[in-house]
Parts: structure tokens; sequence; C-alpha cells
């Protein structure tokens, strides 16, 4: 996940952030070296999203309980981290795949929050983002198409509260597609994926001027008004 700004040709980075929570990295982590199962995996993830959406909410209510003030991890019912934890080392990944599989899935719900979290916070911050902002969020890459990233991603919102803490809510863009690219035959609705492989063959010389975090200035929020208080006020004690 990368928070970025685009004016002109100037790109600015504003943070940036890797972890292992893309459909491969996450179905690896769930498939004991089964080619097979591993394939079936990504296409659960990424056309059948909602069914496993909903297969994680049932599962998840199953880890509410104690320790309090844990972090939750779930999107609609608040999961323990540690149960979870827990429950996938105690789980057999051979006898019970399915169930290893959703609570990798709910883990992975943990990290694309933390994600998604960090990033927005480092792009609020520098642009001084109000809650009358909405937030826009571009998904790439083979879980662009997936409601388990796009829920999930939405769903940080919720899962922090930031309604009341003054963020704006998130908006979910498509990557827009330009109309001089050459996808040589590959149709426009997979460019979703294309861009990626694309974005990683672009030599340095073509690539957009770019600052990185280091390089932009701290803004610093200005101090609040003093309040005028007449002498008078003042004298009365």
């Amino acid at each position: 996940s990368v928070a970025f700004t685009l004016n002109n040709k100037q790109i600015d980075f504003l943070a940036g952030v890797v972890k292992p929570v893309g459909v491969n990295a996450l179905v690896k982590q769930a498939v004991n070296d089964n080619p097979a199962l591993e394939s079936q995996r990504e296409r659960d993830i990424v056309i059948n999203g909602n069914n496993l959406l909903e297969q994680i909410a049932e599962e998840s209510l199953s880890h509410t309980q104690p320790p309090l003030g844990t972090i939750h991890i779930a999107n609609r019912h608040r999961a323990i981290l540690e149960n979870v934890e827990r429950a996938r080392s105690s789980c057999n990944q051979n006898s019970e795949p399915d169930l290893y599989f959703l609570l990798t899935l709910i883990l992975g719900q943990y990290l694309i929050h933390c994600q998604v979290a960090h990033v927005v916070n480092a792009c609020r911050n520098q642009l001084r983002v109000t809650n009358e902002i909405e937030i826009p969020i571009f998904l790439g890459g083979g879980g662009k198409t997936s409601s388990y990233y796009r829920d999930t991603i939405l769903s940080t919102h919720e899962t922090f509260n930031w309604n009341s803490s003054g963020f704006g809510r998130f908006r979910m863009l498509d990557v827009p597609v330009p109309n001089d690219l050459a996808m040589n035959g590959i149709a426009r609705n997979y460019f979703h994926r294309f861009g990626v492989a694309y974005g990683l063959s672009i030599p340095d010389y073509d690539l957009l001027n770019s600052k990185l975090p280091s390089a932009l200035p701290i803004l610093i929020p200005p101090r609040p008004r003093q309040k005028f208080v007449p002498d008078s006020a003042q004298d009365d004690g």
C-alpha cells in the first residue's frame, strides 16, 4: 500500500507499507505445497469473495470471547487476534483445510487493516484532510475484483472507529485506463492486473518525477487562536 499525491507530472509519496497480504501470499500461507488446491483457493478469493465473507463472519463469532480489549480483526464480528491465532495453530491443516483457510483470511484482515490505516493516516496528516473530504483508494492487482479485499479495506474505517475522530469516508475508485495504451490484445477489463506488470516494466528514465516522504516538508498544524478575554472579566476574578 502507498499513499501519494499526483500533480502534473510530479508524484509525491507520503507513505508506503509492504506486507504479505496479496492473493497469492495469503493462499501460500493456507496451502501446504498443493498446486491444485492453491489454484482453487486463489479462485475462491477472487471470484467467491462474498461467500468467503459470509463464512468469515460466521467463524468469527467463535473467537469474540475474552480477553477483552485486545485488537479485533474481523469486519462484522470483532474476533480477538490471539483467539484466532490459537485456533489456527491447533487446527490440522491437512484434515481441516477449509477451516485453516478461513482462519488465515481472518488473520489477513488484521494485516490489511493495519496497512491501510498506516498509509491513510500519513495521507491525512500530510494533507490535513478533514472529515468533509472523502479519501480515494485505488485497488489493483489480482485482488481488485475480490469482495474480500474491497470489504476488508473499506471496513478499516469502521474497525478503527474513525467516524468519531474526524476521518473522511473511503471511496473506492478504479485506476483509469489510458486511451493511448496498447495492451497487446489484452481486454481492458484486465487492466487492473496488466497495469501492475506494466508499471514494473517502465525504465527509470521514463518514470514521473517523484519525491519520497523524507524529501517532503513536515506540516505542523497551526496553534489554536487564543481566546480573547477582556481585562474587565479578569478583574472580576
